[in-house]
């Protein structure tokens, strides 16, 4: 929800009345940045919606970088129940959400995902995804963060790693609860209305004390979060180029498909935080992080393959059925040469962080020292298997041997789903006719760690321009792990051995397809489900052991899928805080920071210029392809080195009114699958692609200016422009290499264009207290970014100028919010507009993905009946809003067809909280 506001080290007030925020006392010391710093903790922080707009309010004015924060309500109470959905709501904050609807990544003013640093008190996070520096914001729970913070201009004294912004999750401590405080939270979670729908608990526990006179401190506190979702999909796989009885080129839709899911996450969360203050002058804090999420879903997926085998580039045939638009694509296409799939996938993700943190604080006269250890680890642990049944009219894998099936799809115009062309003599919801069988099972794992230690100092001054000086140095290990492993079992013509037959299931989620969708197009019905853990317990003693060891089981092994990392930074800072008194006074800072950063890649591969061929053609009958020598490990390294300048400057024009000025340099460090060096051959196709363990980090020069006018109480308009120029931008080199006397085409990534992304943002908040009676409990928030960004082209790469994938031209929030006797309710629209998704879908260089706009609409109630007692109801999605992709021709005309179609449902959550 988009109430922002730094949750202050102090107490909490014990109701939701809502009360008017008493400004901090001034002593001679200065906090990091400049700011005036109080000697005692004296904020009266209290609960509701007004106080954390007063609270947002007072953050965003008296700093000096332009920062929007997120805080709790109370405590135990953010305003969201993930931290994405929270952060969406931050003017120029976009989120992209996983399969379930919920929001998972965050990216700030239209750059990409890895552009947006994730800290936890002041220190980068690990993250579970598996290969990528992208943080997982859904794997958190909001409950025991206190508050999100979004430098959108960069400090010295702040992490590298966020071009487009550095999110920090500040999480809560005992000293800043300030007294004894047990929050209980009980609630019910569902989507009302979907077949088999079930409710599931969020539980949340927290107690926090202070002892001994103010000396120490605990918190500790519990979540359990379950919950259920039933997901529907269309998903067509991209165009690509064929010709039909020398006719063409056309475009074709390479696969059609339909999926039915039922998906249960299960995020279990415990936190601790232990303070000692021994003397005023020393604060020792220890916060202890533990997440787990476990993520189960099962699918029920179809699809069609028209021109079979995949990807055909001709068909000279008879019974071919189609015609083709102006743009040369099949908007019909039915052919007798078809492939008819599906599967079943049975899955589960394990994911795992652990965040330590030990900090000392010491003031000594006008100098502050801080000290800080951070241990973090985050894990993923995916397995799969699926059960996949295929009928093809290719190689006679028909239920009756050569007698050919057709298929083929439809378009509809305006429609968002295509439809299926259907063979009636094949019952697709019969599993006895399905010819071909196969059973996979995939496993990866993962691990991120760091381990830092990161020294500040701060020396005050009492008079003069400089406020203070602050400078540190931080050094820390990143060693990361990833693990790719592959089985498939495949049945062999006729085979009665191992049937699935015996391990069909007909659950409801699985039977009917699209069922939320009323659009035009034929789709299958009675669909079933093939229930790997029976079909295992049957045939393998219920052990994947077994399988994996049976002969018929091949396990795929490319070195390429087993690698380590290890990523070394050593950083220091200095940074001035100034004050310049006049007629427009004039406060900011002004810093360098020096980050060298050294990467090395172990892994297991082979010289490829030691592979040899025997004296045959690639490809042709008989001949036995490629020979690999033998597997060793392999050890390659990279390293970069930067200076890091930043300026922030506000200048008070009046007593209500603030100009900021920022200008920084700021880097993220490159994509870690671009980085590792191991190259994927493709003998047949005569093919190379590796990573580059030398790229440079992406760099960009940041302008910006922001203008803000608090009006009256509680309320603020804003206007913000930025601009960023960025190199270094990752893009395709290729080369040609001869192995063995065959020519090889070598692809990998290098540092080759520049880019920019430039726009402009408001915000208007307004408590509308001056109303009479009931209708001063009324306030609203409108914030709003128009935002334009491209990478350059690189012609010696034949690469093209592209729109930034993930970038919205236009996003805009509007909440309307109620608050008065007890009552507390809050409604909000967010829109993002349409972006491109994908600009190269699967590689093809035929096809972009296109994520159509897109409003959701929340609601949250609230009552309280006693100071301690509150019931509430929330829900998610409330219109039922599907996500909409769109395909087009990649550099073609601008006609959109039917891309991926994703109904998540709404989610209605029912509780209360008891807090004494």
């Amino acid at each position: 929800m988009p109430f922002e506001a730094v949750l202050a080290q102090t107490s909490q007030a014990t109701d939701n009345k809502p009360e008017t925020s008493q400004a901090p006392a001034t002593g001679k010391k200065k906090t990091a940045d400049g700011k005036a710093k109080p000697t005692e903790l004296s904020v009266v922080t209290v609960t509701g919606i007004l106080g954390s707009i007063d609270r947002t309010i007072d953050a965003k004015r008296y700093e000096t970088a332009v920062v929007d924060t997120i805080s709790a309500e109370d405590v135990g109470k953010f305003p969201d129940t993930n931290l994405a959905d929270s952060l969406q709501h931050v003017t120029s904050v976009e989120i992209t959400r996983d399969n379930n609807g919920e929001g998972q990544y965050v990216t700030v003013r239209g750059l990409p995902t890895d552009f947006t640093l994730a800290t936890f008190n002041g220190l980068s996070a690990t993250s579970v995804d598996l290969g990528v520096r992208t943080f997982d914001y859904n794997l958190v729970s909001p409950d025991f963060v206190s508050t999100l913070k979004v430098y959108k201009t960069s400090r010295a004294d702040l992490d590298e790693g966020g071009i487009g912004a550095n999110v920090d999750m500040e999480t809560i401590t005992p000293f800043g609860i300030g007294k004894e405080r047990t929050v209980i939270t009980a609630k019910g979670q569902g989507s009302p209305g979907e077949a088999d729908t079930r409710y599931y608990p969020d539980l949340t526990g927290l107690f926090s004390d202070v002892f001994d006179d103010g000396k120490f401190g605990a918190t500790i506190g519990f979540d359990w979060n379950k919950r259920a979702f039933l997901n529907q999909s269309s998903d067509p796989s991209p165009f690509y180029g064929v010709t039909i009885n020398g006719k063409g080129p056309y475009y074709a839709y390479s696969e059609t498909g339909y999926s039915n899911m039922e998906s249960k996450v299960d995020t279990r969360t415990v936190y601790t935080a232990l303070q000692w203050r021994p003397l005023k002058s020393t604060t020792a804090t220890l916060t202890g992080f533990y997440a787990h999420r476990d993520s189960f879903y099962v699918t029920a997926d179809n699809g069609v393959v028209p021109l079979e085998p995949f990807g055909a580039p001709s068909y000279n045939g008879p019974g071919a059925d189609y015609s083709v638009d102006q743009n040369g694509v099949f908007n019909r296409l039915s052919v007798p040469v078809v492939a008819y799939t599906f599967y079943n996938t049975y899955s589960d993700d394990r994911a795992t962080m652990k965040n330590l943190r030990l900090n000392v604080d010491t003031n000594v006269g006008n100098w502050e020292f801080s000290e800080t250890a951070q241990y973090s680890k985050s894990s993923d642990t995916l397995e799969w298997m699926r059960p996949l049944l295929i009928n093809s009219s290719v190689g006679g894998q028909t239920p009756t041997p050569n007698t050919p099936v057709y298929g083929g799809y439809q378009i509809y115009p305006g429609a968002p789903i295509q439809g299926y062309i259907l063979d009636p003599s094949f019952n697709i919801s019969d599993p006895s006719q399905w010819a071909d069988q196969q059973f996979k099972n995939v496993t990866e794992t993962g691990n991120d760690t760091i381990k830092s230690l990161q020294l500040d100092v701060t020396r005050y001054f009492d008079d003069g321009i400089l406020e203070s000086v602050k400078f540190g140095a931080k050094a820390y290990d990143r060693p990361r792990v990833y693990d790719y492993h592959y089985w498939t079992f495949a049945f062999q013509p006729g085979q009665t051995t191992y049937p699935f037959a015996s391990a069909v299931q007909y659950p409801s989620w699985a039977t009917s397809v699209l069922n939320g969708y009323g659009g035009p197009g034929a789709r299958p019905s009675g669909l079933f489900f093939i229930n790997p853990n029976l079909w295992l317990n049957q045939y393998f003693g219920g052990s994947l052991s077994n399988f994996r060891s049976n002969p018929q089981t091949v396990y795929y092994s490319n070195p390429g899928n087993n690698w380590n990392m290890i990523e070394r930074g050593r950083d220091a800072y200095v940074m001035a805080n100034f004050k310049f008194d006049g007629k427009v006074p004039i406060s900011g800072n002004i810093g360098l920071r020096y980050v060298n950063t050294f990467e090395e890649f172990l892994y297991d591969s082979y010289n490829i210029a030691d592979i040899t061929f025997p004296p045959c053609h690639i490809g042709t009958a008989g001949c036995e392809g490629a020979i690999f020598p033998p597997i060793s490990r392999q050890d390659t390294r990279g390293a970069s080195h930067v200076l890091l300048p930043s300026l922030n400057a506000a200048a008070n024009l009046t007593d209500n009114m603030v100009l900021r000025l920022g200008a920084s340099k700021t880097i993220s460090l490159p994509t870690i699958d671009s980085m590792v060096p191991v190259p994927a051959i493709s003998v047949d196709s005569f093919q190379i692609a590796e990573g580059n363990a030398n790229l440079k980090p992406f760099s960009s020069i940041n302008y910006d200016l922001s203008w803000e006018w608090y009006f009256r109480p509680s309320s603020v308009l804003s206007v913000a422009g930025y601009d960023k120029q960025i190199h270094g931008f990752i893009q395709q080199g290729s080369t040609t290499q001869n192995i063995g006397g065959y020519t090889f085409h070598v692809t990998y990534p290098v540092n080759a264009s520049n880019g920019f992304v430039r726009g402009l943002e408001a915000d208007y908040k307004q408590s509308l207290d001056f109303l009479p009676s009931f209708w001063s409990g009324f306030g609203f928030e409108i914030n709003g970014t128009f935002s334009d960004g491209q990478t350059d082209a690189a012609p010696q790469y034949n690469v093209v100028r592209t729109q930034f994938p993930g970038l919205s031209k236009k996003i805009f929030n509007a909440t309307l919010f109620y608050e008065k006797y007890g009552f507390s309710g809050m409604m909000t629209l967010n829109h993002r507009g349409r972006y491109v998704f994908d600009p190269n879908v699967w590689g093809y260089n035929t096809t972009e993905q296109v994520a159509n706009g897109r409003n959701q609409v929340d609601m949250h109630l609230q009552y309280g009946f006693t100071p301690n007692l509150t019931v509430f109801a929330d829900c998610k999605n409330l219109f039922n809003t599907p996500i909409v992709y769109s395909e087009k021709l990649r550099n073609g005309p601008s006609t959109e067809y039917p891309g991926e179609w994703l109904l998540n449902g709404r989610t209605v959550m029912l509780g209360a909280t008891l807090k004494f």
